[in-house]
């Protein structure tokens, strides 16, 4: 004998599973509250179907259970097109068989339901975990763009994140300011910068005293602000070109300041520029 309350239990945490893969796969950025709302939906209706429609003739019941299981999911995650519609419905079903047949699967190795319970609560979730960390690497991708810097003969080849809080502007040449890590800085400079800038960088006070000496040698003071610091200085050189690339294609070309930062700008190097936030809004 199954009670109702552990019957319903079971079934909230089950669907949920489900409901949580639907919502991951096809709607990554509504909210979780939704795969509860479903869950608890769904649960609720198996139960009150299992304890009277089953009485029902078969047509009737096999109608009912139907209906009660589209309902929320179109209630919930509404789309006004019957092909994606069809698209949703087809989704949870795979996802219920896939989980059913993992669970049957599990349970052979491992009798009894709370080990099938189990593992499959960490098969989802490790499932979910493996779906956010690809969106991220898919929304990094969409904002990394190629970027060429040519100065006084030397060019350096990286990529650039695009970056809207990126709001330092120049006075000087105009437009936003680029911010490279040292290590693409160190290709375009020569020998004498990189030990007037290196001096900048290592936090030295008395370097940034002759603002004149700093102007001749083609170095610029840029002033920035972060979360936490009040404000600091940071070493710029201007570029004489700076062309952005998607897959080959030219965006934008621009003449401008670079700032050199000695922080490390992704910890992957995926990139190792950012981009000013109005890198694309006028080409200059």
């Amino acid at each position: 004998m199954v009670y109702l309350d552990l019957l319903f239990v079971i079934h909230w945490f089950t669907d949920y599973l489900v409901w949580t893969l639907v919502k991951e796969t096809l709607f990554p950025d509504v909210r979780e509250r939704r795969a509860v709302i479903g869950s608890f939906l769904w649960a609720v209706s198996y139960v009150a179907w299992d304890v009277q429609m089953r009485n029902f003739p078969e047509p009737f019941s096999y109608m009912a259970a139907a209906i009660l299981f589209v309902l929320p999911l179109l209630f919930l995650f509404p789309r006004r097109t019957l092909s994606f519609a069809v698209k949703l419905v087809g989704t949870a079903l795979l996802y219920i068989f896939l989980l059913g047949g993992f669970c049957l699967a599990v349970q052979e190795k491992m009798p009894g339901e709370k080990g099938g319970y189990l593992w499959l609560a960490i098969f989802v979730l490790a499932v979910k975990k493996w779906r956010r960390w690809e969106r991220k690497k898919k929304r990094e991708s969409r904002d990394l763009y190629e970027v060429e810097v040519r100065r006084k003969g030397r060019q350096a080849d990286t990529y650039g994140l695009y970056d809207s809080g990126n709001l330092l502007k120049s006075e000087i040449a105009g437009g936003g300011i680029f911010v490279a890590s040292r290590e693409i800085a160190w290709q375009i400079i020569d020998e004498k910068e990189k030990k007037t800038i290196g001096s900048l960088l290592s936090e030295n006070e008395k370097a940034w005293d002759n603002t004149a000496e700093l102007l001749c040698a083609g170095i610029y003071k840029i002033r920035f602000y972060s979360v936490g610091n009040k404000g600091g200085w940071m070493p710029g050189i201007r570029a004489d070109s700076i062309r952005i690339k998607k897959d080959g294609k030219l965006l934008a070309e621009k003449k401008g300041l670079i700032g050199i930062t000695a922080e490390e700008l992704c910890e992957g190097k995926q990139f190792s520029i950012l981009l000013p936030a109005d890198i694309f809004s006028e080409n200059k």
